[in-house]
């Protein structure tokens, strides 16, 4: 259910099977099956060695998010992937409202093996990018400690940004997926 809501029932549009395949080192991890904008066929083949997955479809969503959060029904739990109830806002993808879910909540785990990677982000954007819970909107501040609203943040930095606060909230780990949807247009 949760694949046919991310793609919004519409994943593909003939009625010949679809198959999505997570294939690693050659071997096929896990075959989906789809029919008419239905699953019908999940298969897990091999042990999947990831418990957290993310998805940056594009750095807008750090101008965006109050936006969605706002929209969301005040009834509707923000992370509704354990749930077998439909989404209030079934126009809203699952892997947006996670994000969002994983942005505004930092809590700023420690990461020491990721550390150096956190560091050589800070570095490459001159500052970092992170969420104001007070003024519930993210902030850019670089070197001169200035704070930059996202509107006027520059595409790559946003980018850098979201996968800073991901380190810093522990989303990003060994044990982890991060993917970046068309990485060739948001760092260039």
């Amino acid at each position: 259910r949760l694949i046919e809501t991310e793609f919004q029932h519409q994943i593909n549009f003939r009625s010949h099977l679809g198959y999505i395949r997570l294939i690693e080192g050659g071997s096929d991890i896990l075959n989906i099956e789809i029919k008419d904008n239905k699953t019908f066929l999940f298969k897990l083949l091999d042990s999947i060695y990831f418990d957290n997955a993310t998805l940056i479809e594009t750095p807008i969503i750090l101008q965006l998010a109050n936006f969605i959060r706002a929209s969301l029904s005040s009834t509707q739990s923000f992370i509704f992937f354990n749930s077998n109830k439909p989404a209030a806002r079934n126009d809203i993808a699952p892997h947006i409202i996670d994000l969002i879910e994983k942005l505004t909540k930092i809590t700023d785990l420690p990461q020491e093996n990721l550390d150096a990677l956190y560091r050589t982000t800070e570095e490459t954007i001159n500052g970092k990018v992170y969420f104001d819970k007070s003024q519930e909107t993210f902030y850019f501040e670089g070197s001169n400690n200035l704070k930059i609203k996202p509107i006027n943040i520059a595409t790559g930095v946003k980018t850098f940004g979201l996968i800073q606060m991901l380190l810093k909230s522990g989303n990003i780990n060994p044990k982890s997926i991060l993917i970046i949807d068309e990485p060739e247009v948001h760092l260039h």
